[in-house]
Order: C-alpha cells, then sequence, then structure tokens
C-alpha cells in the first residue's frame, strides 16, 4: 500500500513538473518568436531605408546629368555660332582684300595720269589754286584722320584697362582654383587661358583691320579729291596691305588655335559624360543586388515561420506525453504487483524527460543569450547608421553650401563679364565682329566642378551599400544560428515514439548488444558523431579493467538519474 502511494505521489509530481516545463518551454518559444519578429522588422526598415536613399540619390544624379547635358549642349550651340561668326569674319577679311587690290589697281592708274599731268612745262594759275585748295583740304583730313585715331586710342586704352582689371580678377581666381584642381583640370584652365588670350589677339588683329580699312577708306578720298598725294597714298597703300597681309594670317592662326581648343574641351566633357553613365550603370546594379538581398530576407522568414510550426508540434508532442504519463499513471494503480519495476522504468523515463528539458532550456538560455547579442549588434548597426547618416547629412550640407558659394561666384563673375562685354560690344560695335568667350571660360570649370561633386556622391553611395550589405550579412548569419537552434530543440521532440524508446532500453538492458543498438539509440536521441565516440572510448576503458564491471557498474544511472 505505500508502495502504491509512493507511485501516486511520484506521478503527481512527475505530472507537476511536465506540465510547469511545458509551460516554461511554450513560454520561451513565444519570447524566441517575438525577439524574431522584432528583429524581421528592424532588418526590413534598415533595407527599405537603404533602398529608399539609394533611388533619391540616384534620381538626383539622373537630374544633375539632364542639367550637365543641357548646359554642354548650349555650349556646343553657342561654340558653333561663334565658327560661323568667324568664317563670317574671314569671308569680310577677303572682301576688305580685294577692296585693297582694286584701290592699288586705282592708285597705279592715278600715278600714271599725274605723271602724265606733270609733263608742262609751266603750270597755269587756276591749276596752282586748285593745288593748294586740295592741299588744304588733305591737310583737314589729315587732321580729322588724326584726331580719329586719337580717339579710337583712347576708347583702346579704355578697353584694354578693363580687360587688364578682367584679366587679373581670372588670374586670381585661376590662382585659387588651380589649388583645388587635379592636375588635368589645370592643364584645361591652361588651355582656356590660352583661348582668352589668342580672342584678345583676334579681338586686336580685327580693330586693327577696321582701322585699316577706315584708312583705306580716307585714302581713296584724298585720291579722288587730289593727285598731288598720290605717290604717298601708294606707298601707304602697299604698307597696308603688308600689314593687313601679317594680321590676316596672325588671325587665321588665332582661329586655328581656338578651333583645335574647341576640340579639346569637347573631347574632356565626352569623357566626363562616359564616366558619369558608368557611375549611374553602377547604381543600377548595386540596386538590383538590394532588390536580390531582400528576397533573401523573404526566404529566410519562410524559414522562421516553419520554425514557428516545428516548435507548435513539439508543444502538441508533450501534450501527448502527458496524456502518456496520464496512461501510464492509471495502468500502474491497476497493477499492483508491477509496481516496482514500472516505478524504476518509469523514474529512469522521467529522468530522461527531465534531461530532454533541461537540455531545452539550456538551449533556450543559449538561444536567449544570442538574440540579446543580435540586438546588441542591430542596436550598434543602427547608432552607426545613424552616425553614418548624420555624416553623410553633414557632408550633403556642406556640399550644397560648396555650391552655393560657386554659384554665387559664377553670378558676380557672369554679372562682371557682361558688363565687360556690353561695354567692349558698345565700343567696338564696328571693329570686332567676333563674340568674347568669357561666358565659355567661366562655365567649363564650373561644370568639372558639379562633376566631380557627382563622383564623390557616387562613392558615398557605393560605401554606404557596402556598409548595409555588411550588416545584412551579420542579420543573416544571427538568422542562421537561431534556426540551427530551434532545429536541434524540435529533432529532439518531433517524430519521437516513447514506445519504440522504452522497448530499445529494455532490449539493451537485456542482452547487452552494443553494436547492434547504438547506432539506433544514437538516431533516437539525435547524438552527435563525438558523443558516439565518446560512449564507445568509455565502454572499452571499462572491458580493459574489468569485463565485469558491464553487468554491474555499467548500468548504475547518474547521479541526475
Amino acid at each position: 500500500m505505500e508502495t502504491e502511494v509512493d507511485g501516486n505521489m511520484s506521478i503527481g509530481k512527475t505530472e507537476t513538473e511536465v506540465e510547469s516545463l511545458r509551460r516554461e518551454l511554450k513560454l520561451s518559444k513565444e519570447t524566441t518568436r517575438l525577439e524574431l519578429q522584432e528583429v524581421r522588422r528592424k532588418a526590413k526598415a534598415v533595407i527599405e531605408k537603404s533602398s529608399k536613399e539609394n533611388e533619391r540619390e540616384l534620381e538626383a544624379l539622373r537630374n544633375q546629368l539632364e542639367e550637365a547635358v543641357s548646359v554642354r549642349e548650349n555650349l556646343e550651340a553657342e561654340l558653333h555660332t561663334r565658327k560661323l561668326e568667324g568664317e563670317e569674319t574671314e569671308k569680310r577679311i577677303q572682301d576688305s582684300r580685294k577692296e585693297i587690290s582694286e584701290l592699288r589697281l586705282k592708285l597705279e592708274e592715278a600715278v600714271s595720269q599725274g605723271d602724265e599731268a606733270k609733263k608742262p612745262a609751266s603750270p597755269s594759275v587756276e591749276t596752282s589754286v586748285k593745288i593748294a585748295e586740295l592741299e588744304k583740304m588733305l591737310g583737314q583730313r589729315q587732321n580729322e584722320v588724326s584726331k580719329t585715331k586719337e580717339k579710337a586710342k583712347q576708347m583702346l586704352k579704355e578697353m584694354n584697362a578693363e580687360k587688364r582689371e578682367l584679366e587679373a580678377q581670372f588670374k586670381v581666381e585661376l590662382e585659387e582654383s588651380g589649388k583645388k584642381l587635379s592636375d588635368a583640370e589645370k592643364s584645361r584652365l591652361a588651355t582656356a587661358k590660352e583661348l582668352a588670350e589668342a580672342n584678345k589677339g583676334l579681338a586686336g588683329a580685327m580693330a586693327t583691320i577696321n582701322d585699316l580699312q577706315g584708312t583705306l577708306k580716307q585714302l581713296k578720298v584724298d585720291k579722288e579729291s587730289s593727285a598731288v598725294a598720290v605717290e604717298s597714298a601708294h606707298a601707304r597703300a602697299e604698307a597696308l596691305e603688308v600689314q593687313y597681309t601679317e594680321y590676316k594670317e596672325h588671325a587665321r592662326t588665332a582661329l586655328a588655335q581656338k578651333d583645335s581648343t574647341i576640340a579639346k574641351l569637347r573631347d574632356s566633357s565626352r569623357v566626363v559624360d562616359e564616366d558619369v553613365q558608368f557611375q549611374i550603370a553602377e547604381g543600377h546594379a548595386r540596386a538590383e543586388k538590394l532588390a536580390a538581398k531582400l528576397a533573401e530576407m523573404n526566404i529566410v522568414e519562410h524559414n522562421l515561420e516553419v520554425a514557428e510550426e516545428r516548435s507548435r508540434a513539439m508543444e502538441a508532442r508533450i501534450a501527448d506525453l502527458t496524456a502518456q504519463l496520464a496512461t501510464s499513471s492509471l495502468k500502474a494503480s491497476q497493477k499492483e504487483v508491477e509496481v516496482e519495476d514500472a516505478k524504476h522504468l518509469l523514474m529512469g523515463e522521467i529522468e530522461l524527460e527531465r534531461g530532454r528539458a533541461e537540455a531545452a532550456d539550456q538551449r533556450n538560455a543559449q538561444t536567449l543569450v544570442r538574440m540579446r547579442i543580435l540586438e546588441k549588434c542591430l542596436e550598434d548597426a543602427e547608432a552607426t547608421n545613424k552616425q553614418l547618416t548624420e555624416l553623410h547629412n553633414e557632408e550633403v550640407a556642406k556640399s550644397k553650401r560648396e555650391l552655393e558659394e560657386l554659384e554665387s561666384k559664377r553670378r558676380k563673375d557672369k554679372q562682371s563679364a557682361d558688363a565687360a562685354r556690353r561695354t567692349v560690344e558698345a565700343a567696338m560695335k564696328a571693329y570686332s565682329p567676333v563674340p568674347d568667350s568669357l561666358d565659355l571660360d567661366d562655365t567649363k570649370p564650373l561644370l568639372d566642378d558639379e562633376v566631380d561633386e557627382m563622383r564623390e556622391q557616387l562613392n558615398d553611395s557605393i560605401s554606404m551599400n557596402k556598409m548595409y550589405a555588411e550588416q545584412l550579412a551579420l542579420l543573416k548569419t544571427e538568422i542562421r544560428a537561431m534556426e540551427a537552434s530551434e532545429e536541434r530543440t524540435s529533432r529532439l521532440s518531433d517524430n519521437l515514439q516513447y514506445d519504440y524508446l522504452k522497448n530499445v532500453i529494455i532490449k539493451f538492458i537485456e542482452t547487452d548488444d552494443f553494436n547492434a543498438l547504438m547506432p539506433v539509440l544514437a538516431n533516437v536521441l539525435a547524438m552527435t558523431p563525438e558523443e558516439i565516440e565518446e560512449v564507445k572510448t568509455k565502454r572499452e576503458e571499462k572491458m580493459m579493467r574489468s569485463p565485469s564491471l558491464l553487468r554491474t557498474e555499467s548500468w548504475k544511472l547518474p547521479k541526475m538519474f
């Protein structure tokens, strides 16, 4: 009777312990599931944030590229217009040369006529009076020409002074920008400076040509009004023709240098455009990689759902074990004769269940520790991401400020250049048909700065994507570790047949057939190869000491049993 009471008490205690273990296991599984959901949510938020930021950066880069392309098209149109105006200038020069040749022929005819007029021995009084009047008119014309030349020289001095001021400003800006630009940019600035000097020489040549044209016209009028100054006009016409030829060659050389410089600028802008297109293609590739990583996270979520289903199956299996324990207790009450044997077997089974529960608790504790480590890593990643975002925002703000400063400087330079150009155009409206190229010299360095800024933004985007990829890899590693822990926990509970395990243990006790039954036990208990090897080693050591221990000490249960 006491044995029956003790058996009932032990059964009640066993049921209470199993129920408490089942509740603790259920609570730990629920906690693990909630923590996994929180981790998935944070990982999704990080991935969505990174993808949105990449999309915004790509959109901004596209807009900047479109603006750069439009500015480049405007520059090409302006260069084409200036080239057409240069061709018109060449035509005007050719027309002026034709006029000089015609004037030279007329002067030769006038010289021949003057020689014939000198043959009479004594000129008449009327002729001498006309000659004096013509000399007086010629003197007046020469005075007017000298005054006109002085006015033109004064205007040229003023224009040269303004140009020197502009050149001094450009030199200062070139020195400041030369400290920030690379060797390639310095070479382009030097090329632009040569182009400005060539344009300046061309403008001077055109002014001289126009001056010569006015002088030739004045000489033509003097030739028609007086035949006395034919010899001097002929000599002056030849000298002017020589000067005209020299200035024409100089203008042609300047135009050729300008065309070559324009070709170099087009080549450099084409290279920059290709580089920007390549960077944009890399940005699209990175966006596709992020989409692939998001798909992998969806697969991980599916695996986590499968793990939750397995945990639910394990809980159902624990309920089955509880029902089986109740059946065992009923059978124990009905069979008083077999109480002692059943009690021994039941205690062994209870201790096995307790060992499994303790192992499960250890695994849950390890899972909780790993979850805390994962949360800490995630918090560190979020803090790092926040710091990097703040640094990125500061860099963007700094870049915007620098861009605004450069834009304001460009506007001031453009205003000063427009004012200078208006002054030059007002003063040289009749002298220089070729427009100034100050806008081109100012716009090209700004385009290079914008391209460099776009490259820096692309590099920042690449570094941010790399950081997000590292964080995502860390999260995937932790999730895989938790899945492995869940798999090991579920493997001890899924498809576990209680009667089969009991029969295997009884058979092992009765026969001691180690080689035949050990693989079966290892499979049922999910033993690792290291554990199997340890059991074999201990068995061999005991057999070496005393073979008789196999029937005595070998089956003494440890303290936990």
